[in-house]
């Protein structure tokens, strides 16, 4: 298992690795059961919305810090049942507003998601998350969905749907097994074009 990439002769913060060109691509994938990840510092460019810049399937107590994503694709993707644990996302972010599709956080627990500028973000089967200081911006009907997640809270980030065409609620709380989650000092922004609501509790979701 890589723990630090090994940086090849010459590269800088300045000139990243360039990744290869492909229609449909994946930047990086840390699945199995690595720790001690960090992926730091790069730039991740697609152009297919089914393309994913960095796949979390598996890894712990790991890094995702200042990495920028450029074009309309997944930036953060999870595709495993296994339980990622002490995971850092920050300071990462989307150059080109509205270009993230889906920031898709899975099966993740006590973790840290912080100071990113991302697109939608939904958050599955995730415990003790703490989230802060993020900018949300969303074309999509929901800028953030808690989807049977618990114990996870939300501080001081901006989630806008400003720009998007159909408002459905800015911040989403969904599920049976969503529960005892709390928002607090976020500011929430709805769709100029259609309103929507600011936040909502569906499929019985309680105690958010």
């Amino acid at each position: 298992w890589i723990q630090t990439a090994t940086r090849p002769a010459g590269w800088s913060s300045a000139s990243p690795p360039k990744f290869g060109k492909t229609s449909e691509a994946m930047g990086i994938s840390l699945s199995g059961y690595g720790e001690n990840c960090v992926v730091e510092n790069n730039t991740f460019k697609a152009k297919t919305e089914s393309s994913i810049g960095i796949e979390l399937v598996g890894c712990c107590d790991s890094t995702f810090n200042n990495n920028a994503f450029i074009g309309k694709f997944k930036f953060f993707s999870a595709s495993n049942d296994r339980i990622m644990s002490n995971l850092k996302i920050i300071n990462n972010k989307m150059v080109e507003k509205y270009s993230n599709v889906e920031t898709y956080i899975k099966n993740v627990k006590n973790s840290i998601i912080s100071n990113n500028t991302l697109g939608y973000i939904r958050i599955i089967n995730c415990d003790t998350l703490r989230i802060y200081n993020n900018y949300i911006y969303s074309s999509n009907s929901v800028a953030v969905q808690f989807d049977n997640s618990q114990n996870c809270s939300s501080a001081n980030n901006l989630y806008s749907t400003y720009d998007s065409s159909i408002n459905d609620t800015v911040l989403s709380f969904y599920g049976a097994d969503c529960c005892n989650n709390i928002s607090y000092n976020d500011e929430l922004v709805r769709s100029k074009n259609s309103g929507g609501n600011y936040y909502k509790e569906i499929g019985n979701a309680k105690n958010n």
